[in-house]
């Protein structure tokens, strides 16, 4: 598993987060 590929797997990683709390921020906040 080389740098690159580590790299875009970290990113896809944190957007993936990123876009869930993005999401249940307004359902669980009114």
């Amino acid at each position: 598993m080389n740098l690159i590929t580590f790299t875009i797997a970290i990113t896809a990683l944190i957007s993936l987060i990123l876009a869930f709390i993005a999401f249940w921020l307004p359902v669980l906040n009114p």
